[in-house]
């Protein structure tokens, strides 16, 4: 907890604010400066105060590490979920084995474990995506998978882990993965990712489709459209489209299903997913043709 003053006063001083009006409505101005003095150390309440006032995570606030340490390794994870969501594994490779060397010259600790978790979910990502193997993929998630899912990093472990029984195994054994990730993102009263509820959401409706469980599919397909409208994201909405128009088409509404197909075509085009563009492109025929629809 030694860093706590500096750390206060650094974060403060960077989003431009006084020191009284951080202690408005949390503490005195005299305490707050005692606090960032080293002379007294804030409760818990006062800190978490602090904290979401100057919209810092307790963690950092109560790191041993520096802020440009801190900085750093926030910096190399946003890229790897940057590199892994836009599926540039070259790119992960690169950036993993950097952040792999910055973090072997750092003191060992529970915060360097747990940042070296996170790189290791992402090497299990790369084995599966860029190497297509399974088995070594799902042998690294298993080493960092406890079964307590608490935090933004365990559901993004236990996501993958789902994510890999759909190949290993079937969507029967990977279904309890995704239930637990999504509930327990619910449980959350805030996260950083926020492409990890769309992500996690999209591959649980996914499941729920192809077991026939249409009205679970449709309301978290609806769920995660909310989510993305509601924090202005691209991420995964031209999937959930495609997966709402074929959802809607086995339910025999083939008119919103030939509306969500036309939106999910655009949305891949803006992406530049031309795979999947192309899919869409001919589900889209399937249908207009089964509608009786001719050019």
């Amino acid at each position: 907890m030694e860093n706590v003053s500096e750390n206060i006063q650094y974060y403060r001083k960077i989003i431009g604010m006084t020191r009284k009006e951080l202690a408005d409505g949390i503490c005195d101005p005299s305490t707050l400066f005692r606090i960032e003095k080293g002379e007294q150390m804030p409760r818990i309440d006062v800190l978490t105060a602090i904290c979401h006032k100057l919209m810092v995570p307790i963690d950092f606030m109560v790191s041993h590490l520096s802020n440009r340490q801190l900085s750093e390794i926030e910096k190399y994870k946003r890229l790897c979920r940057e590199a892994t969501y836009h599926g540039d594994f070259h790119s992960l490779s690169i950036i993993l084995e950097e952040f792999k060397n910055f973090m072997n010259n750092l003191d060992d600790g529970p915060e360097i474990h747990i940042v070296k978790r996170f790189i290791k979910w992402h090497d299990a990502i790369y084995s599966h995506e860029a190497e297509n193997d399974l088995m070594k993929a799902q042998h690294i998630l298993k080493e960092i998978y406890n079964g307590h899912i608490y935090t933004e990093l365990d559901i993004g472990i236990c996501n993958s882990l789902g994510y890999i029984k759909i190949y290993s195994e079937s969507i029967d054994f990977s279904m309890p993965y995704f239930k637990a990730a999504h509930n327990a993102l619910n449980k959350l009263p805030y996260v950083s990712d926020k492409t990890l509820p769309s992500l996690v959401g999209y591959n649980l409706a996914y499941c729920y489709y192809y077991q026939w469980n249409l009205d679970e599919a449709i309301t978290v397909c609806y769920q995660v459209l909310e989510h993305l409208e509601m924090n202005q994201l691209i991420y995964k909405l031209g999937d959930t489209k495609h997966m709402l128009a074929k959802i809607h088409q086995r339910l025999g509404e083939y008119e919103l299903a030939h509306d969500l197909l036309k939106q999910s075509i655009h949305l891949f085009h803006i992406e530049a997913n031309t795979y999947k563009h192309n899919k869409s492109i001919k589900d889209l025929q399937d249908l207009e043709e089964l509608m009786g629809i001719v050019e």
